[in-house]
């Protein structure tokens, strides 16, 4: 089973296989703020089950990770890190309901006050 989501506009679409998908991490790094202007819910994924289509923009955001968006709205999309297996979608792109469990929160000592609630 897939499960499927896109951008803002509909003009890039994801899909990634439920099977191989671990559940959400919270990240509140400082970089994920900027880019976001808010903390960040990753959907952890697998990269060679995990197929993106359209107009995808990348952006090296680190010396071990880029950042794709939708080059039409602008919208977040992933941040896929240069090794390893995974990559880290967007929660809020995929269809609702998500029902995954959240089972990490990182950079917590990066926290806003305002993220505290």
């Amino acid at each position: 089973m897939h499960i499927h989501g896109s951008c803002l506009c509909g003009a890039v679409t994801l899909s990634s296989h439920s099977d191989s998908i671990a559940g959400i991490v919270q990240c509140f790094c400082v970089d994920c703020q900027k880019h976001l202007g808010n903390f960040a819910p990753w959907v952890i994924c697998e990269k060679e089950t995990t197929t993106i289509e359209g107009q995808v923009g990348v952006y090296r955001s680190s010396e071990t990770a880029e950042r794709l968006f939708c080059e039409n709205c602008g919208a977040s999309l992933a941040k896929r890190p240069l090794e390893g297996q995974k990559i880290l979608v967007a929660a809020g792109i995929f269809e609702r309901p998500l029902s995954l469990p959240v089972i990490k929160q990182v950079f917590t000592e990066e926290k806003q006050p305002w993220m505290e609630g």
